[in-house]
């Protein structure tokens, strides 16, 4: 039962902790415990106390359960339908995929000087700037096909291992996880590898043999390395001495990110309740049409001011918070209602059916996870979005139909 509804679970909660309970707190406890992330912040400026602030806070709590419960009842059967036309990597197969895929991702960062500018930033300032440097060397399908291809082939050979306690499988989803770890983190970034490893729960929540054992493991490992990876990216001098100083820098952590998160919220339903649509409506967006700025920048912008980021730093939010950006309530509704229904999809995929189903199931958590925090495109078409690795898969099932049929023609 939880498996079935995991993507849905994965929405709700991850929204609920990352931006709800938050702004739970600025209400109860004042603006006080956002004063780490930015100055002058007070939540009495905004109007927490109209209906339709709260409203739109809780939208997805409202709206996604049922969408979601409806849609995964209408696509079922052909889930199923589609899961059984789905062939599993052979192994040949699945090296020369994997094997193409490392080329160009590593050719992407040797190009980009990856490494260097890992290293080059001194403090947590110019280690943002190296971050955009790199983002502006690598080019998109480099990004796609490390952050979403090749995420898909190490949770697929972590999923084969899992289901069939082949050594080979195992071996491969050990080495795949090392030679992620290394590359995402070389992105200077925390949240693509710190997916990678939720990716890894999942895996093991919904597959492996000894889950009691299994997920505490994942699960701590996934929290050693958000915290290492933080301290590398923010630049924190490494803790000496007291447990006492270790814990203190993990809670700044801690709190630091989940008040960066669920900030943005305020200065989103404030600023476009008040002004409207000022960067453009979903159907220009679809258009393609010229627009005067970007939500995300703006909002930033609006929060941190002269920072020296303007222009490159984002402050993201929940899909139907994007969408109430750029359509007000209908834009709200819609974005919220598509989320739902890509939702439902996700839970009407028979994950034990095979690998591949499988590993497209735990693809969907992560995915789930990405609306609780990006408009409804991110997790879509992206560098980490699903339109990718579906590519891959579909493609790879064409390929291979096309050889069964031309074999079955020879003999």
């Amino acid at each position: 039962m939880i498996a079935r509804y995991a993507p849905l679970l994965t929405l709700l909660l991850a929204y609920f902790f990352l931006t709800v309970l938050m702004n739970l707190m600025f209400v109860v406890y004042g603006g006080g415990i956002a004063a780490g992330s930015v100055d002058d912040f007070s939540i009495s400026t905004f109007p927490v106390q109209t209906l339709g602030y709260w409203l739109l806070l809780f939208l997805p709590f409202l709206i996604v359960p049922p969408v979601a419960i409806f849609s995964r009842h209408v696509l079922l059967q052909r889930a199923r339908n589609l899961a059984e036309r789905l062939p599993e990597f052979r192994l040949r197969d699945y090296l020369f995929i994997t094997g193409i895929c490392y080329a160009i991702a590593v050719y992407g960062m040797y190009r980009s000087d990856a490494w260097e500018l890992l290293w080059s930033g001194t403090d947590a300032i110019s280690a943002v700037f190296a971050r955009f440097e790199l983002l502006d060397r690598l080019q998109f399908f480099e990004r796609a096909v490390l952050q979403s291809v090749l995420v898909f082939l190490t949770l697929y050979s972590l999923v084969r291992a899992l289901r069939s306690q082949e050594v080979i499988w195992l071996l491969l989803s050990v080495v795949n996880l090392v030679a992620m770890t290394i590359l995402l983190v070389s992105l200077n970034m925390k949240w693509p590898v710190v997916v990678l490893y939720g990716g890894i729960v999942a895996s093991t929540a919904l597959f492996g043999k000894h889950r009691v054992i299994q997920v505490p493991i994942a699960t701590i490992a996934m929290i050693c390395v958000y915290f290492l990876v933080a301290t590398v990216v923010l630049r924190i001098p490494t803790v000496q001495g007291t447990v006492k100083a270790a814990a203190t820098s993990s809670l700044f952590l801690v709190v630091s990110g989940l008040v960066r998160m669920a900030l943005p919220y305020p200065f989103y339903y404030q600023t476009f309740t008040d002004e409207g649509p000022v960067c453009g409506t979903i159907l220009d967006r679809v258009a393609r049409r010229h627009n005067a700025c970007q939500p995300s920048l703006l909002i930033y912008e609006r929060i941190f001011k002269d920072d020296g980021f303007a222009g490159r730093g984002t402050a993201p939010a929940a899909v139907h918070i994007t969408g109430y950006a750029l359509n007000g309530w209908l834009g709200a509704i819609i974005e919220t209602v598509l989320a739902g229904i890509v939702i439902g999809a996700f839970m009407a995929v028979p994950a034990n059916a095979s690998a591949v189903s499988g590993t497209v199931a735990v693809m969907g958590i992560l995915s789930a996870y990405f609306f609780s925090q990006l408009p409804f495109e991110g997790p879509v078409i992206y560098d980490h979005g699903l339109l990718w690795w579906l590519l891959l898969i579909v493609g790879y099932a064409l390929l291979r139909h096309a050889f069964w049929a031309l074999k079955s023609r020879a003999t």
